[in-house]
């Protein structure tokens, strides 16, 4: 296992008859170890010791086997056939709440005729599984049409009178129920007593006078205007409204309990879909896995008469444990050709890192940012190491570490991915505690093993800096090495993140400790010309203008990118010194917190010390792990880290691999 840089690959064709391609893809995603490759142009491999882009192919030799089965729509109709019935699959599943997970326990080939019967199969229960879905959508409109009328009801409950009177069309009576602002009623009352109208109150809602309104219909028309003009919103009752609110209580009690009634039937119908599809479920996911394998393989599949050639990748301490497995599992001959990827073709080349499970916690973090290319420096147990350490430095405190490592074990059941990296960043706070003495902010009660950050500002912040130089020149080193394993030799002597800049670099740093020693030497002052004429040399052959030729605004560009490289590698340097500064910070704030603490007495006195840590703990925590990041990220990674790789992935045989993503068909290569 390589720590420093992904594990070695190879690219592998390999040439069999055109029955056995079934099988194969079976086999390969059986083995684990082999990934289609997506990314080289298909050759024709001339003899086993040619590099992979010495070799050519006439397209004349070799015929895209999609495009020779779509002349009897072979092909095409097997990979719809597998996307439909997928969808379906996904679809039942998800609705079901069922995720199965058990390894696969056949392994045979899935002819088109049996996939088929497969998508047959799920469109049966995709049928079962819609009609219950859509009586539950209906009753679930039920329950929300009752429960409106519950809300509706509840504001006649001082009410006792019909309320289908209301919808009717009576002679002479102009009959109204609604709402009127609270700010309006008096007027409104005046108006309508003059207009021989009486207006009752029975709801006060915040604002809002819930009114009936009666009167002889002859002022009907002023009426309306005059309700109109005060904002009057009738309230209309439902026709089903009928008899007392109480009555109505009743009834809709009544259909309450129908309609639960229902839904208890529609659980039980739900509960036996589950079982009565469980195992066959089961047993269609497995063939649809099976038949992944070769769906996803068809993409990448080349023919020549009866033979087919495939492509992919797999690590190079496996060839020869995956030839001897595929010739002892294909009953036809195979042939497997192995290549070495060329520095020229190392960014088409997956990269594969192997690391202890704990760090999966910083792969993540990682891979936010991006993944290494083949062979360039794997950035993991740097990152990991030194984003540890720095938390630590800077978030040093026993009682604040042991409480991390005791949460991490709170959440292990309901977030285990992120468990390791509470108890690392857990113990290193508990190191560096022991290192300063402190514990839940509490200074003085240890003898620091090492020193108390707030007696020692000065030796804090020096040794900031000088890890910020360390960290900043390592990264330069691993720039350079990146550099030279992608072939580009001149950036990595010239360019200011590389070679040339290191040099910058060291010169810059050793003619700051000669000044602050009171004298500058000459091979610090020649060393720091030399580098800047390097850098600006590049920047002048690589600043392009209108006419490229030497003028005064290439000079000048040049100059200023060259003083932004001096201006960057000092600002970097001092960014580190916020490691010494949140050491400073942490002990800063437990004077505050005691301070505060001394002002009050009793329980008061330990629920300040106790809110206080706590404040401390999470919200200096979050913030220290956003700045180791932050340093990680814009001081690390931005200088080295080129993040254009893509991982490894093999092809794998179970049922996982039906959740990851939709399947999308890719158009066949030619």
């Amino acid at each position: 296992m390589s720590i420093f840089q992904s594990e070695s690959m190879l690219h592998i064709s390999l040439y069999l008859h055109s029955q056995d391609v079934e099988k194969l893809a079976i086999y390969l995603a059986q083995s684990g170890y082999f990934a289609i490759d997506n990314h080289f142009k298909i050759s024709e491999p001339q003899s086993s010791d040619k590099n992979l882009s010495d070799t050519t192919l006439s397209d004349t030799h070799l015929s895209n086997l999609s495009e020779e089965l779509a002349n009897h729509n072979e092909l095409i109709d097997y990979q719809h056939l597998f996307s439909q019935s997928k969808q379906r699959w996904l679809k039942i599943t998800d609705y079901l709440k069922q995720v199965p997970s058990k390894p696969l326990t056949t392994f045979d080939v899935v002819s088109k005729q049996q996939l088929s019967d497969i998508d047959r199969q799920l469109e049966k229960i995709n049928e079962a599984c819609q009609q219950h879905k859509e009586h539950q959508h209906q009753l679930q409109q039920q329950f929300s049409a009752l429960n409106n009328l519950f809300t509706l009801l509840k504001q006649f409950n001082d009410l006792d009178i019909n309320l289908d009177l209301f919808n009717q069309n009576f002679g002479f009576l102009d009959l109204r129920l609604g709402m009127i602002p609270q700010n309006y009623f008096q007027r409104v009352q005046k108006a309508l007593t003059l207009a021989s109208y009486s207006i009752f109150t029975y709801l006060k809602e915040k604002d809002q006078l819930h009114v009936i309104i009666a009167g002889e219909k002859l002022q009907q028309q002023q009426v309306q205007s005059l309700l109109d003009a005060s904002s009057f919103k009738a309230i209309i009752i439902p026709e089903s409204f009928a008899g007392s609110p109480a009555q109505m209580l009743v009834k809709l009690e009544m259909e309450k309990q129908l309609l639960l009634q229902e839904q208890y039937h529609l659980n039980i119908e739900f509960q036996n879909l589950q079982k009565q599809y469980k195992q066959q479920l089961i047993i269609l996911g497995e063939q649809l896995s099976l038949a992944h394998t070769f769906v996803s393989l068809s993409q990448n599949l080349y023919k020549q008469g009866f033979l087919s050639q495939v492509n992919g990748w797999i690590p190079a301490d496996k060839l020869e444990h995956f030839q001897q497995y595929l010739q002892k599992s294909l009953s036809s001959p195979i042939v497997v050709e192995s290549i070495k990827p060329t520095p020229e073709n190392y960014a088409k080349t997956p990269s594969y890192l192997i690391h202890p499970g704990w760090m999966k916690p910083f792969e993540n973090l990682i891979s936010n940012y991006g993944v290494p290319a083949y062979k360039e420096f794997d950035p993991s147990w740097f990152f990991t190491l030194s984003y540890i350490l720095m938390f630590g430095f800077m978030f040093g405190d026993i009682g604040h570490g042991v409480t991390l490592i005791l949460f991490a074990r709170l959440i292990r059941k309901h977030y285990p991915q992120v468990v390791s990296f509470f108890i690392s960043i857990g113990l290193s706070s508990t190191f560096f505690g022991f290192m300063y003495g402190s514990i839940f902010s509490f200074e003085h009660l240890l003898t620091p093993i090492w020193l108390a950050p707030i007696d020692h500002p000065d030796l804090l912040l020096t040794i900031a800096f000088y890890w910020g130089a360390a960290f900043l020149s390592f990264l330069s080193l691993v720039n350079i090495y990146n550099q030279w394993v992608r072939a580009e030799f001149k950036s990595a002597i010239f360019s200011p993140k590389a070679s040339s800049g290191l040099l910058l670099y060291i010169s810059l740093l050793w003619s700051l400790y000669e000044l602050y020693l009171g004298s500058l030497s000459s091979s610090a002052s020649l060393l720091f010309i030399v580098s800047l004429l390097i850098i600006f040399t590049y920047q002048f052959k690589q600043t392009k203008t209108q006419n490229n030729n030497i003028s005064v605004e290439r000079v000048i560009i040049s100059l200023i990118e060259t003083y932004e490289v001096i201006i960057s590698y000092i600002s970097h340097s001092l960014s580190f010194l916020r490691v010494a500064a949140f050491a400073l910070n942490h002990s800063a704030l437990a004077i505050a917190l005691f301070t505060l603490a001394a002002m009050t007495e009793g329980s008061w006195h330990w629920f300040t010390i106790i809110f206080g840590n706590l404040f401390i703990l999470i919200l200096e925590g979050v913030i220290v792990s956003i700045q180791v990041l932050r340093l990680e990220y814009y001081e690390g990674f931005s200088r080295y880290f080129g993040a254009k790789g893509y991982l490894f992935k093999p092809m794998k045989l179970s049922m996982q691999q039906l959740f990851n993503g939709a399947h999308s068909i890719k158009k066949s290569n030619t």
